[in-house]
């Protein structure tokens, strides 16, 4: 049910000795989860912490029991109603609300430094969750990305786990991340189903480089589907794939759309987003960007042509 590679694509050395989640999430680790806006980080988080009350394994991989502390920007009373509906035990995890409307001080960021530190003495707290990281941590400004890990060696020194949602400057792999994780919807078409991917960018060698699950409709647990072979290649794909050999470097949509060799044939400008989402979902084209207007998606041919489909979003 795993990937055909046992492991992600940037593996790094000595692998950890215990785990809170096998592979995912370890003590003293700094675990990164990005995706899209809205597929579901924050409920997929909540159901991962809500299985350490008993240890129970989920997707197939084991989990601790343990304690956890979830610092994030949903409201006390709406983080308890979500942990109500999606019926997970949240006997076993502590809830910080961020500041609304207040953007995050260097004091709050130290001071839950020290409330993180003292947890792991008095309570044996040994997971701490940010979601997103943003929203406790201080702008970055100049400094590098790597200085994250830096900012967060107090926690990772006292020997808890961190896990951070959507940190700031997406780069993947996170360049200070331990293990960075993405988590995909599967379907094309259906937005609203459960069934996700789980990616790991980079990772130990027990890892695994993809997940490919579906979630309960209450989000609370989840089951490991099999994987699917690769649909034979489109129509369209001779042509596209010509064009991006054509093409130096990344282009735009709206670039590839212009430079169309048959002008009589040539998509209109969201079928041919389509094309090269379903392209870049089944690993046949790398993508970069954020998708934006500022900064839109830049498409180009996979280094590696694989055959682990990946997810793209739903217009």
């Amino acid at each position: 049910m795993l990937h055909e590679s046992p492991s992600p694509a940037s593996v790094l050395p000595e692998s950890p000795t215990t785990w809170i989640w096998h592979g995912l999430i370890a003590p003293g680790c700094i675990t990164v989860l990005s995706g899209d806006g809205r597929v579901g980080k924050s409920r997929f988080v909540r159901a991962v912490v809500g299985h350490r009350r008993r240890g129970q394994p989920f997707l197939g991989l084991a989990v601790s029991r343990g304690t956890s502390i979830v610092a994030s920007e949903e409201h006390a009373r709406f983080w308890e109603w979500q942990l109500k509906y999606a019926r997970i035990d949240g006997s076993a995890m502590y809830h910080i609300e961020a500041h609304p409307g207040v953007p995050p001080s260097e004091a709050d960021f130290e001071r839950l430094l020290r409330i993180a530190v003292a947890a792991r003495q008095s309570h044996g707290v040994d997971l701490f969750v940010f979601d997103p990281l943003s929203r406790f941590m201080p702008d970055l400004g100049d400094a590098p990305l790597d200085s994250i890990a830096d900012r967060l060696r107090p926690i990772t020194d006292a020997g808890v786990a961190v896990l951070l949602v959507d940190p700031p400057r997406p780069m993947i792999p996170a360049p200070f991340a331990d293990i960075h994780l993405e988590l995909r919807r599967v379907s094309l078409t259906n937005p609203s189903t459960g069934r996700r991917r789980l990616i790991a960018h980079r990772g130990f060698a027990e890892t695994p480089a993809s997940l490919r699950f579906a979630m309960d409709y209450h989000w609370s647990t989840g089951r490991l589907l099999s994987e699917r072979s690769r649909p034979d290649d489109p129509p369209y794909w001779p042509t596209l794939k010509q064009l991006m050999e054509q093409s130096p470097g990344k282009r735009t949509r709206n670039e590839l759309h212009a430079q169309w060799p048959n002008a009589a044939q040539r998509p209109s400008k969201i079928t041919l987003w389509r094309w090269l989402e379903a392209a870049w979902a089944q690993g046949q084209l790398d993508r970069e960007g954020m998708g934006t207007t500022k900064e839109p998606y830049r498409y180009g041919l996979a280094t590696e042509v694989s055959a682990e489909p990946r997810s793209a979003p739903v217009a």
